[in-house]
């Protein structure tokens, strides 16, 4: 429970001269599996608000309600630099693909 099956990770890098300098792409790709994450409820050894006609408010108990399942998923990020001399210029971006992943559930 919380940790996926299966991750891998894994990157690419392009290295060119360019005029006085070096320019360095890297491209990173994360995959994920799906996992069963956070309980969904309320958590064990609290006082429920109460279920119709299965559980009364307030009743303290362990039963868990559900798990909340994360469906796999796969990032790219992308690193980019230049450099020449004494310098060096870089940027990045993560979630190059702006994917929408929910990692973690929320209670009742």
């Amino acid at each position: 429970m919380r940790s996926p099956r299966n991750s891998f990770n894994g990157s690419i890098t392009f290295l060119q001269d360019i005029g006085p300098g070096k320019l360095r792409v890297t491209a990173e790709e994360a995959y994920t599996s799906s996992y069963t994450n956070d309980y969904q409820g309320v958590p064990a050894g609290t006082a429920y608000p109460g279920i119709a006609g299965i559980l009364p408010a307030g009743v303290t108990t362990t039963q868990v309600l559900n798990l909340f399942p994360v469906k796999g998923y796969a990032l790219t990020n992308l690193n980019a630099s230049y450099a020449w001399s004494n310098w060096e210029v870089s940027g990045s971006v993560k979630n190059l693909f702006d994917k929408q992943v929910y990692r973690r559930g929320v209670g009742l």
